[in-house]
């Protein structure tokens, strides 16, 4: 039987008795997050502020068979963060250096707590920038990176997170310390810049793990140059399928400087509005489907883009939305529209998405499903995930997005529902669409979940169905983490019961 009053001293000693804290005011605040998930306090919070406390502290937890959580900035939608059973919650936000700055080889060295925001301004200042996934400013570059692998608006190019990885350092389950990527060469921190180790590389192995496999306590990423010229369009249209046209197009066409996204006029509604009485009748102004577009480069290559892309509008009966023209239509900011102008809010969004969080206005929450798919059956999708919904009674706006990943060889492909997470009645049926879903694509059909849980993890509803790989990664899980403290019940699920 544990003694929790040991436990907590011997870690009070570790990080010192202000960087603790077993009060349930103070642990529900990590109780939850945008996910339906039953919220679960933690047995206490930590916050250390070096690798070598977190070594400490997971040395206390595999004395004491304890499970630990990681949580960088909190700003998740999964559930990953929240516990499954009694355990320590690790809180890295005082982890948040900017270590170093490689402005020739366009690199960055950083600790788990630096935010988006916070890196991104930084670079600015160098004349570079970081690729912001589809997520607020304030959530952790490395979370994203790694955790989620997060995409962005600008994926069709730049791939999703772990393409800007060049080295992690890494806290094993047992506490021992690893480098992975280019770092493992003991100068890689100061001169590497490719993502890969030599040989057969491991890294991959550990991204998307959602803390089950260790504690990333400081990363090397990639950063980009900051283009001369910015530009950005939304395109609405009548039809899907002309949509759709268009998409395809634009993948044979060339343009590779770009970004492009499906927004939907319900996420376009919210996106550049105040209120939720103003987004509901921009929404029923707005044609259903929309094409929101970004160039970047040197003058004359968005020029050059552009003039392909007009071509590509005209053919597929798109029209240019004015956002100008509908600000001016309702009166300005004082009707409810964002008051930026349009153009320079919409760009400040590929630098900062601070809008994204609006998505929460109607009800508090949204629960979401995201699968790795195929664009050419990405309405179907969306088509069966509407049905679904309406089998279980919803009744609120459904919504979702497609983003074209690696030049249009994928999509992400994300559908979400809003609700209310004070009401037990709306959560529940959160989790059970969400479940459905899952089962309907990851189960039945051939999508991969982008997130590795959403509702109980991923692994127990598709991992019989993955074979062997799945059976290897079990054995990888045990191998590395054979008390199982690293967030059971999260990664590989069914390990934690």
């Amino acid at each position: 039987m544990r003694n929790e009053d040991l436990i907590l001293r011997k870690l009070s000693n570790i990080v010192g008795s202000e960087n603790i804290s077993s009060d349930p005011a103070i642990l529900v605040c990590y109780s939850r997050d945008q996910s339906p998930k039953q919220a679960k306090n933690p047995i206490c919070v930590v916050l250390p502020s070096t690798k070598k406390e977190i070594q400490e502290i997971v040395k206390v937890a595999n004395d004491n068979k304890i499970p630990i959580i990681p949580r960088s900035t909190g700003v998740n939608v999964a559930g990953m963060c929240i516990p499954t059973y009694e355990s320590i919650l690790i809180d890295l936000t005082r982890m948040d250096r900017i270590i170093e700055i490689d402005e020739k080889n366009m690199t960055a060295i950083i600790e788990p707590g630096v935010l988006m925001a916070q890196l991104q301004a930084e670079a600015s200042k160098r004349g570079l920038k970081i690729v912001v996934p589809s997520a607020p400013g304030s959530v952790s570059v490395m979370a994203n990176y790694i955790a989620t692998r997060g995409t962005s608006i600008a994926s069709v190019k730049f791939g999703v997170g772990d393409n800007h990885l060049v080295g992690l350092e890494w806290i094993l389950p047992d506490g021992r310390l690893l480098d992975l990527g280019s770092t493992v060469n003991t100068n890689g921190w100061q001169t590497g810049c490719i993502g890969h180790s030599p040989g057969p590389d491991l890294i991959g192995l550990f991204l998307s793990a959602g803390g089950g496999l260790g504690i990333c306590t400081k990363a090397k990423v990639k950063l980009y140059p900051k283009p001369d010229v910015r530009k950005s369009l939304i395109v609405m249209y009548k039809e899907r399928d002309n949509l759709l046209d268009a998409m395809f197009m634009v993948q044979k066409s060339g343009i590779s400087s770009s970004g492009y996204v499906h927004l939907p006029s319900t996420y376009a509604a919210q996106f550049f509005t105040l209120d939720d009485k103003t987004a509901n009748i921009v929404m029923k102004m707005l044609p259903p489907y929309g094409l929101l577009v970004f160039f970047e480069g040197t003058k004359r290559q968005v020029e050059y883009e552009e003039e392909i892309f007009n071509n590509i509008i005209k053919k597929t009966q798109g029209n240019i939305l004015d956002l100008a023209k509908t600000v001016k239509a309702f009166g300005g900011a004082g009707a409810g529209l964002d008051p930026k102008p349009p153009e320079t809010g919409i760009i400040h969004q590929t630098d900062y998405m601070t809008i994204t969080v609006r998505i929460m206005r109607p009800k508090g929450a949204f629960g979401i499903t995201v699968l790795l798919h195929s664009i050419t059956d990405s309405f179907e999708i969306y088509d069966k995930f509407e049905e679904i919904c309406k089998k279980f009674g919803y009744k609120d706006f459904t919504t979702y997005y497609i983003q074209p990943i690696d030049d249009y060889h994928y999509a992400f492909i994300e559908m979400d529902i809003v609700y209310d997470q004070g009401q037990i009645t709306d959560r529940q049926l959160a989790e059970k669409i969400l479940l459905e879903v899952n089962k309907a694509f990851i189960l039945e059909g051939e999508g991969l979940n982008y997130y590795e849980s959403v509702i109980g993890g991923v692994g127990k509803l598709a991992g019989p169905k993955f074979g062997l790989y799945y059976d290897l990664l079990k054995q990888f899980k045990k191998m590395l983490d054979p008390n199982n403290i690293m967030n059971p019940g999260v990664y590989l699920s069914e390990l934690g019961d």
